[in-house]
């Protein structure tokens, strides 16, 4: 990776470090596998709160 971009990231690898609680002893690897069973679980989860939720369908309009 560039030193700049390194650079760019290295806040922002800080910040979710410290939300989720890793320790700078934790992998790259590590933390992406994580997030990554993280993001399945979010998305299985607002996958059911929709599936036949009439509500968030748009209605049709009925033609003139």
């Amino acid at each position: 990776m560039p030193p700049e971009l390194n650079k760019a990231h290295t806040a922002p690898d800080r910040a979710v470090m410290k939300l989720y609680g890793y320790s700078p002893r934790t992998t790259k690897a590590e933390i992406v596998a994580d997030l990554m069973k993280r993001y399945q679980a979010w998305t299985e989860r607002a996958a059911q709160l929709f599936v036949g939720d009439k509500s968030v369908r748009r209605k049709r309009r009925k033609r003139a």
